[in-house]
């Protein structure tokens, strides 16, 4: 990603996968407003 000059992943999950977003969290991203949930995590 850095070679690209990506500087941060956005993704969404279902709005009741508890499990995903704890997962996403634990690797960093943190939740961002929007409707839906939907994380974000810099590079």
């Amino acid at each position: 990603f850095k070679k690209a000059h990506v500087s941060r992943i956005m993704l969404n999950t279902q709005d009741d996968n508890n499990h995903a977003h704890r997962l996403y969290e634990w690797f960093g991203f943190v939740r961002i407003q929007q409707k839906g949930f939907v994380l974000r995590k810099g590079l």
